[in-house]
């Protein structure tokens, strides 16, 4: 329907798969998807239009929402879930997914906009992730390096 190619993924494609649609498909379809049926699940009611049009002040929804971030968007979360004696591994990775497209979302637009504080921060996270990971350490190294690289940098240049 959207006249696009298909992406092929999996371990005999030799190629990756083609960066602004994937990131597209992310960032503007799946990771707001999960976000509103998170609104679905956890607004009072089950109804987010009904809920959002009857929203008394900015508490509501401040409430809602970080209970969405705690449960549907957080590693605390996941790690909960992975001490139950029978694993949801689909609802982790769900929960995975949108942290970290979370992260992506906050550099991109903390690069459109300047802020080099944020994006130390993205980038930091990322380091630590991909050190952690154990499966991963070139990454880890080459983005300390960049950090390193931006913390040295004259602040009138940054």
């Amino acid at each position: 329907m959207l006249g696009r190619k298909a992406i092929k993924a999996g371990w005999k494609n030799k190629q990756l798969p083609p960066f602004r649609p994937v990131n597209e498909l992310m960032l503007q379809l799946a990771l707001p998807a999960n976000i509103l049926d998170g609104f679905r699940i956890y607004c009072p009611g089950g109804d987010p239009k009904k809920w959002a049009s009857n929203i008394k002040g900015h508490g509501e929804l401040r409430s809602v929402s970080k209970k969405i971030l705690e449960d549907l968007c957080s590693a605390q979360r996941v790690a909960q879930l992975r001490q139950l004696a029978k694993r949801d591994v689909p609802l982790e990775n769900i929960i995975l997914f949108n942290r970290d497209a979370l992260i992506l979302c906050a550099l991109t637009a903390a690069i459109k906009r300047g802020d080099v504080g944020t994006v130390i921060n993205a980038l930091a996270h990322w380091m630590l992730t991909f050190r952690g990971s154990g499966k991963m350490p070139k990454y880890a190294d080459a983005v300390f390096h960049t950090l390193m690289d931006i913390k040295t940098m004259d602040s009138q240049l940054r």
